[in-house]
């Protein structure tokens, strides 16, 4: 039932976004994807409405609200499954972006948690000079197999990363859940309609439809209570936590 306009920014050019030529305090609630702090930071502390920050793992201190990504239960939940398997070393294919930055340090931190010392825990960002997480997931394989890493199981950031990872691996002729063990972040398997995508990926499911549900619960919230009466700058945690194993797992 609320009303709701919607616009994109090309952060190429930060002197002339379209938000600062828009009168946003005709809204009730500014709705922001939070990597705009990147580019305009100063404008959005300034806003006379209440802001929501979104599509994030990070809480930004500052005059807003947020719904965050919260990795470190899936992660958990993965390297104990490989530590039943007997696994005590993990390596982590990443890349260098934001999103898979965080899923690395939440990996990390999951992993030394559980007992695995830092020595057995392996990160590694694929071509970070390169946009592609396909590409990146294959220099990742690459450097595993370079490595001789096959006592380590793999943790992928990203599904698009495993997609890489994997088809160098059947160029080696090495079989998920066969020669290494890899569970992945995302869990696109459960909802793409290819079969040629159905690859059986062990993955952690990314919150994705939680996250929607809160986003508007405290939209909703915000805009009924126009803000009196109300948590000063509350932060919502989504956790990443529903494991789903499939053969590569």
């Amino acid at each position: 039932g609320l009303h709701t306009s919607y616009f994109t920014e090309n952060g190429a050019d930060r002197s002339n976004l379209k938000m600062f030529q828009i009168d946003l305090e005709q809204y009730d609630l500014v709705i922001a994807a939070a990597g705009v702090l990147e580019t305009a930071e100063d404008f959005v502390r300034n806003i006379k409405v209440p802001v929501l920050l979104i599509n994030d793992d990070k809480v930004h201190p500052g005059p807003w609200y947020q719904v965050v990504y919260d990795y470190k239960l899936g992660f958990e939940a993965a390297i104990k499954h490989f530590q039943k398997l007997g696994f005590e070393k993990v390596f982590i294919a990443g890349h260098k972006n934001t999103a898979s930055m965080g899923r690395m340090q939440s990996t990390i931190k999951a992993a030394e948690s559980l007992g695995i010392c830092k020595e057995n825990i392996i990160p590694y960002n694929g071509y970070n000079t390169f946009p592609s997480l396909l590409l990146s997931g294959r220099d990742c394989a690459n450097y595993y197999c370079e490595q001789q890493l096959f006592d380590h199981a793999i943790i992928s950031c990203s599904d698009f990363l495993t997609y890489g990872f994997l088809s160098y691996m059947d160029k080696k002729q090495l079989k998920a859940g066969k020669d290494f063990k890899l569970i992945s972040y995302d869990n696109l398997e459960a909802n793409v309609q290819d079969p040629a995508l159905k690859l059986g990926i062990s993955a952690i499911t990314h919150p994705m439809d939680l996250a929607v549900h809160a986003i508007v619960e405290l939209a909703e919230e915000l805009v009924a209570n126009e803000n009196k009466n109300f948590q000063y700058y509350k932060t919502i945690h989504v956790p990443a936590k529903e494991l789903v194993l499939r053969n590569s797992g």
